[in-house]
């Protein structure tokens, strides 16, 4: 059964990235709630001790009792993939869908395809400015 909560996560990762989502089981929606879920357990009040001492902020993270540390880098792990994922998968979705096009037209017009597909994707890449591999 599908729950109030998902259902909205999923419209929205929907509309602002023009993703796909599944009803049920959707990775994304999953990496939401995941992302949620980590700030949740990491600003609990008290759940650390570097909550009560502020000073052990600076203690190294082999010392016994600085388990923060460690999940605060699983914390920023899920957050940066929450943020990132599905921004990269929308760029990818869109660059596919161009080269197609672009391929397409030169078909149609009778142009080299490799020739106009260069020109085109340099200026898709250049306009995107991501991290992506294609």
């Amino acid at each position: 059964m599908i729950t109030i909560v998902s259902a909205v996560g999923g419209m929205a990762i929907s509309l602002a990235y023009g993703l796909d989502i599944k009803e049920t089981d959707d990775p994304h929606v999953n990496r939401a709630e995941t992302a949620v879920e980590s700030i949740t357990d990491v600003t609990g009040s008290g759940v650390y001790l570097v909550d009560i001492l502020p000073i052990l902020r600076h203690v190294p993270s082999w010392v016994p009792g600085a388990a923060f540390r460690e999940q605060a880098n699983i914390s920023r792990k899920i957050q940066e993939e929450f943020r990132h994922l599905p921004y990269e998968e929308t760029i990818g979705n869109i660059v596919r869908h161009l080269c197609q096009k672009i391929l397409q037209m030169a078909v149609l017009t009778g142009h080299r395809p490799l020739e106009m597909l260069s020109l085109h994707l340099w200026w898709m890449l250049s306009a995107t400015s991501t991290r992506l591999e294609i």
